[in-house]
């Protein structure tokens, strides 16, 4: 610290040094603090102060010994030579001052009556330390006085004192504030004194225009000597008043009181001062308070700021509840500053709502907009936000793969559905369509469920699965089960439950010819049927295990397909309801004797079977093979199947038939059985042989010789037991034929021959392009091997939409018009010439100036009336007649010619097949009596006649 001189005091050690912090850390510090060493030091209490003329100012003076030895003081005061009107004096210390310690006296500065402005008065401490070194030091401090605005005559004066706090700052709330102020009569005489408050002039503060006056209460007291009163100020703050300092001055004025000399009452005054800080306040509002929102859903309200502030300020949005930080948004900035002191105090924010469904369906959430002023809450508003319904679910299988099903058998899986979304729904549950023979039901088709909050957000059904008779072992099986809303709509989840099928083993085996005959050398064949009734693929064998001419046995091998097995003889057959066949072909021993056989064992098994000895499916038939030298042979025609009545044609739309005649003659040297082998069209036609209208699957005797034609009935004559008539000769037959009595040119004597129908039905399955060739075979029965008598029918599958227009009327023809409707008719044929049904559709062109068309069907038709159109429906091969009618104009005058035409398409096929014929009708005038009389010579004798009565007539009234 440097003395008041700028002398560095001198060190006094590290004692000295901690001595003085001890010290310095103990007494309070003062500005006021003045030393000229490091040894004493002066604090004035206060420093400066304010006191009226007339008055004196009383300042506490401190003395502190900074040394470490006690020591005297003496002090002066000493006024500046400027101060007039001032005087001072102070009281001395008596005893010395303890090192490290202080003592107090009292400085009294006296104010005269024309005392004016400050006067500084010199406090000087000197030292006298009771032993030395150090020498005495010195101190100094300087103290201000400054005459006040008040008087202190002898006679009037006036103090006014303002309460602290002087300067108050409005908390924004209060409606008022109040100041107090002490008013003292400093005269010597009562005295009425009047308080007045006017704005004050001091620097940095604002005008109090906005303001109005402040109230004084008492605004006037009358006071004795030295009496004192307290005067209240209140202050109304004006709503959303600007921030600033607003100050006021407070003056006592002594009524009358005038000191002699002077022109003014005595007076006194004071300040007060009002600090209004800024105020960040809001009121907010919505557009909309009350939303509905689907989850996912976005819904807008606005919110609205207004300043209820005092000056602009920035406001940021928040959101308070729960869900709120989640679902909640401002579109665009989050913040902004609000206008003050405008015409519009507001600012407003889009805010974006979008819910999840973590809640359930149709609750309520409150949502608080908050708006801020930085981390602040100031103002809210609350959103009530109902929440729509979500909507979802899961699946899950018991099993997705459940252990292979036997056929004919099922298997059940439950479903079970869980509901995802937030509120209650009823699930439906589908299945894609299994393959043909398969089923899938499921006990429950609906389910309902509650929301996912809740525990009954899951239910079951069960889906049954049931196998045909025949599924295969190959067969995987896949079941979609689709879950989605009862009302539709998009897919919430799919399942794929995987059925594979056991596999099963069986088969069917027969030798419908067991015995056949053949000569020396020769070869006859044994046709076995196989029916794999298994559900699976699989190889079968064949053997010969034993024959009973053990000594010689024939030869003999397989055959299938037309091609020789080898041995072991294992053919693969697929499961099937339809057999194929295995020729066991034998040869006739060349040394055999006639009618000597050999019989032979014959086993078929399934190769593939894991089966034991005792469990196994075998089949074990004997066939017999005998030399014999007959000729046993047939021959089959076909009616209409060509030249050598070999092949047929048939060109036929799905569903629909056709029929064959077939026609069997046994061309050997006796009487045999035979049955038909028919091959091909499988699964896309059925073919079925038919004998005197009931079906034939079977064996039937065709005997050899000569029957009686009936060219009537088409087929032989028969007797009462329904079997041909037959004759070793022509001539018997002849001699037949006058035994019965049916000689004539209806009948006649011809080799006898059976009569056969075969039935082809394509499949409605069957698509257009769809054929293949049928094989029909006549076998004998005792010689399998000849496969000559063979017939061929080959199929196209083809749908022909095809009609005939025809008529043998004249095309063109001529009516006579009248003032009734004239008319022609003509007869038209549509003939159906298309492979199937089909619906015709029949219309005529549009009729012209007057003349219409009238289309109409004869006798019983199946047709319907479609406006001015017929649409019939026509069998194949079968024909409509139909009647045209073209009506002439009402009332016609002049000749006409009418031409239109008449069309027919079908209508799968519309303009493609159309057949169009054009009609022409000429309708003539009538000349009748009244007609020929007018012409061009009468018409002018009318006009004259006409003439000479018009002029009679004028010149007679002349």
């Amino acid at each position: 610290m440097l003395a008041k001189d700028g002398v560095q005091p001198p060190a006094f050690g590290t004692a000295g040094i901690l001595v003085a912090i001890i010290i310095f850390s103990v007494i309070p510090y003062s500005s006021h603090i003045v030393s000229a060493d490091a040894s004493l030091a002066i604090e004035l209490i206060p420093s400066a102060q304010e006191a009226n003329p007339g008055e004196s100012a009383e300042y506490t003076v401190r003395v502190y010994n900074q040394g470490s030895e006690a020591a005297t003081v003496s002090l002066s005061a000493t006024n500046d030579q400027d101060c007039t009107g001032y005087s001072s004096s102070i009281g001395q210390i008596s005893g010395p001052i303890e090192g490290g310690s202080y003592e107090e006296t009292t400085l009294t500065v006296t104010l005269s009556q024309n005392a004016e402005g400050s006067c500084d008065t010199l406090v000087t401490a000197t030292g006298n330390e009771q032993s030395s070194p150090p020498p005495p030091g010195t101190a100094e401090a300087t103290a201000t006085t400054t005459a006040g605005d008040g008087s202190g005559s002898a006679v009037f004066g006036v103090d006014i004192t303002m309460d602290a706090p002087v300067e108050q700052t409005w908390d924004g709330t209060e409606e008022q504030m109040t100041w107090t102020a002490v008013v003292e009569n400093t005269g010597q005489t009562e005295s009425t004194i009047s308080i007045e408050v006017d704005e004050s002039d001091e620097s940095g503060c604002s005008s109090t225009i906005d303001f109005d006056d402040v109230d004084v209460d008492p605004s006037s007291v009358s006071l004795g000597a030295n009496d004192t009163e307290t005067i209240t100020f209140t202050l109304d703050i004006p709503e959303g008043q600007e921030a600033d300092r607003y100050c006021w001055e407070a003056t006592a004025t002594v009524q009358g009181g005038v000191t002699p000399g002077e022109d003014e009452n005595v007076s006194d005054s004071d300040s007060f001062s009002l600090v209004v800080p800024p105020i960040h306040e809001c009121e907010s509002s919505l557009s909309k308070a009350n939303l509905f929102a689907n989850p996912d859903e976005t819904v807008t309200t606005v919110v609205t700021f207004e300043n209820l502030g005092n000056e602009p300020w920035s406001v940021s949005v928040d959101f308070q509840g729960v869900n709120a930080q989640e679902w909640a948004s401002v579109d665009g900035p989050s913040s902004g500053q609000i206008p003050y002191d405008t015409s519009d105090d507001t600012i407003s924010f889009t805010i974006e709502l979008t819910p999840d469904d973590s809640v359930e369906a149709n609750s309520e959430t409150t949502i608080t907009v908050r708006g801020k002023d930085g981390s602040s809450p100031k103002c809210d508003s609350e959103i009530t936000l109902t929440v729509g319904q979500s909507y979802g679910g899961t699946m899950s299988l018991s099993t997705r793969a459940p252990p292979p099903v036997n056929p004919g058998e099922s298997v059940e899986v439950q479903v079970t559905v869980v509901n995802n979304g937030n509120g209650p729904e009823v699930f439906r549950l589908t299945t894609s369509s299994p393959p043909v023979g398969w089923s899938a039901t499921l006990s429950d088709s609906t389910i309902s469920t509650s929301s996912r909050f809740s525990g009954s957000k899951e239910g079951t059904a069960d889906l049954t699965v049931s196998l045909p008779d025949n599924a295969l072992a190959t067969d995987v099986v896949v079941i979609t089960i689709s879950m989605l809303s009862q009302d539709g709509g998009e897919v919430y989840a799919t399942e794929d439950l995987e059925i594979s099928v056991v596999a099963t083993y069986g088969m069917i085996a027969d030798v419908k010819l067991s015995e056949q005959e053949g000569r020396p050398g020769t070869e006859v064949m044994f046709p076995i049927e196989v029916t794999n009734t298994g559900n699976k693929e699989d190889l079968f064998q064949f053997s010969v295990i034993a024959h009973t001419q053990v000594a010689n046995p024939w030869e003999s091998y397989f055959q299938y397909n037309g091609q020789t097995l080898t041995s072991p003889y294992r053919i693969s057959i697929p499961p099937s309801e339809q057999p194929i066949t295995v020729n066991l072909v034998v040869v006739i021993d060349e040394n055999a004797e006639r009618q000597q056989s050999d019989v032979l064992t014959v086993r078929v098994r399934n190769y593939n079977d894991p089966c034991t000895t005792e469990n196994c499916d075998i089949e074990e038939f004997d066939i017999t093979a005998t030399m014999e030298n007959k000729m046993l042979a047939v021959d089959l025609r076909l009616e209409d199947g060509g030249s050598d009545g070999l092949s047929g044609l048939a060109q036929l739309p799905p569903g629909e038939t056709q029929t064959y005649v077939v026609w069997v003659e046994n061309i050997g040297d006796t009487d045999t059985d035979m049955v038909f082998e028919i091959n091909g069209l499988e699964g896309i036609a059925t073919r079925q042989m038919y004998y005197q209208g009931s079906i034939f699957d079977g064996e039937i005797n065709v005997p050899i010789g000569w029957g009686i034609w009936n060219f009537s009935s088409g087929d032989f004559e028969q007797t009462p037991e329904g079997v041909p008539h037959t004759k070793s000769s022509k001539n018997k037959a002849q001699e037949l034929m006058i035994e019965l009595d049916i000689v004539s040119d209806n009948y006649e004597a011809r080799p006898l021959q059976l009569k056969f129908e075969l039935v082809l039905t394509v499949s409605e399955g069957a698509e257009n392009g769809d054929g293949g060739l049928l094989e029909i075979y006549g076998i004998v029965t005792k010689n399998a091997s000849n496969r000559d008598a063979r017939l061929q029918i080959s199929l196209n599958v083809q749908t022909i939409h095809s009609i005939e227009l025809f008529t043998e009327d004249a095309l063109s023809q001529e009516i006579i018009l009248n003032k009734l409707r004239s008319s022609h008719s003509f007869d038209l044929m549509l003939t159906n010439s298309g492979n199937t049904d089909s619906d015709i559709r029949i219309f005529a062109s549009e009729g012209l100036r007057g003349w219409t068309v009238v289309i109409s069907p004869n006798g019983i038709s199946d047709c319907e009336t479609n406006n001015s159109e017929l649409i019939c429906t026509i069998e194949r091969g079968a024909s409509l007649n139909l009647t045209i009618k073209a009506r002439s104009p009402v009332d016609a005058v002049v000749s006409d010619t009418f031409l239109f035409t008449v069309s027919a398409e079908p209508v799968d096929t519309g303009l493609i097949g159309r057949q169009n014929i054009e009609f022409e009708v000429n309708g003539v005038i009538e000349e009748s009596l009244l007609s020929s009389m007018v012409n061009t010579q009468t018409l002018a004798g009318i006009g004259g006649l006409v003439f000479l009565g018009l002029l009679y007539l004028f010149v007679r009234r002349k």
